[in-house]
């Protein structure tokens, strides 16, 4: 059974950085006349994986007849009463909420896969252990390298490698529609991987760069070491080809954090907290420089998810359904031709879930066994603050999960 596992969470940490999914019906995705993407039901190649897992973790749980289940049981009644009832009380709402939004199919869906990722969390805590083992780690540094290889291929070919079958490989050859950059006077599409957007292969490389640095300055093996440490390379030289701004910084905060962790542990919470606020509202208001219409872009978004957020304080405007909803609150017309979530994923959360959402999250935070020191959070802050993608796509979503167990169970960074 352990080798099962260990087969099944090798498969799923490949399948991360991945963009193949199956549109199960695009009933209610237009704005406009436009096929807005965030407003399809999908089921990605990933989800198998995830079921299985699932259900490989429910099987091995009614042998044992359910005694992890039953030992958690335990611990959660344990805590305070009404703390239960009132997080009860919100994730009622919350999902009733869902049934009333104007796109309420996509915000219903959204909502099952926020419920399927919480299973998946739960298999992958409960076997925790086998994250720690070497098999994960040569895992992820096998598939950084397979993406590296895929990414620097698209840019210096300006081609894709095969079709989107590949993995959902983007059609780099199209050129229409594409993330590009001018180097050297010459126009080029950015490197994609098997990714949806070149800063998603950013994000995932500066996150496995993160996890795999503690594992690479452990080992004693040389041949491991120079083969982790040729990984890492290939990594690096992606994620400075994705000109991914979120992720350089995402790398630069989290390298500076396992250099100086002691130091930084040492600082109370409430003085890291405070900061991580105060760099909140700073990414909120404080005007970025125009120098792109891709910029002026993400301020329209971030400005209509703020209105959004206004209008809709108490219960948002629904999971998922910021894009049917934008033009209305956006101080420029612009948007109708950029449909896309604020690029703020703490805000844009705010705008469509609301003060019940946050809550929620908080009330949750408090429920967990093990508190989580503040510092983890802080390599994914450039991120959440500069993009949405861990929010809005479900690879963003597992990136997101499998980062934060890998640091829960070997408390790095």
């Amino acid at each position: 059974m352990k080798r099962l596992y260990q087969v099944l969470i090798s498969a799923l940490i490949f399948l991360i950085p991945t963009n193949l999914f199956l549109v199960l019906t695009e009933v209610g995705s237009r704005v406009h006349g436009l096929r807005i993407d965030y407003l399809l039901p999908k089921f990605w190649a990933i989800d198998l994986l995830i079921w299985v897992l699932i259900f490989l973790w429910i099987v091995e749980e009614k042998q044992h007849h359910f005694k992890t289940i039953k030992k958690w049981q335990k611990t959660l009644f344990k805590k305070p009463k009404k703390l239960l009832v009132v997080v009860g009380m919100l994730s009622a709402l919350l999902i009733t909420r869902q049934f009333l939004a104007v796109h309420n199919l996509i915000a219903i869906w959204t909502l099952f896969s926020w419920i399927k990722l919480s299973f998946l969390a739960v298999v992958l805590y409960q076997k925790r252990q086998l994250l720690t083992e070497s098999f994960t780690y040569k895992s992820l540094a096998i598939t950084v390298l397979f993406q590296s290889l895929v990414g620097l291929w698209q840019f210096f070919t300006q081609h894709s490698v095969a079709t989107y079958w590949f993995l959902g490989e983007t059609n780099i050859s199209s050129f229409a529609g594409l993330a590009k950059s001018t180097l050297g006077g010459v126009e080029r599409v950015l490197p994609y991987g098997t990714t949806a957007h070149p800063n998603v292969l950013g994000g995932f490389m500066s996150l496995s760069l993160l996890l795999l640095i503690p594992f690479w300055r452990t080992r004693k093996d040389s041949f491991v070491k120079s083969a982790i440490a040729l990984c890492m390379g290939a990594g690096l030289a992606t994620l400075i080809a994705t000109q991914s701004l979120s992720a350089w910084l995402t790398l630069g905060v989290g390298i500076v954090i396992i250099l100086w962790r002691p130091l930084f542990t040492k600082l109370p919470s409430r003085i890291l907290l405070s900061g991580i606020i105060g760099i909140f509202l700073l990414s909120i208001w404080l005007p970025l420089p125009a120098d792109s219409l891709s910029v002026t872009r993400r301020q329209y978004l971030n400005q209509a998810a703020l209105r959004m957020s206004i209008h809709h304080p108490f219960i948002g405007v629904g999971v998922q359904n910021f894009t049917t909803q934008v033009e209305k609150y956006s101080p420029s017309k612009e948007v109708v031709r950029f449909v896309q979530p604020a690029h703020n994923a703490v805000l844009l959360f705010f705008a469509e879930t609301g003060i019940l959402g946050l809550m929620l999250v908080l009330l949750l935070c408090k429920l967990c066994k093990h508190p989580t020191h503040v510092l983890v959070f802080l390599p994914l802050l450039p991120i959440l603050l500069l993009d949405h993608y861990l929010l809005t796509i479900q690879s963003g979503n597992v990136l997101m999960l499998f980062y934060f167990i890998q640091i829960k169970t070997r408390n790095i960074p």
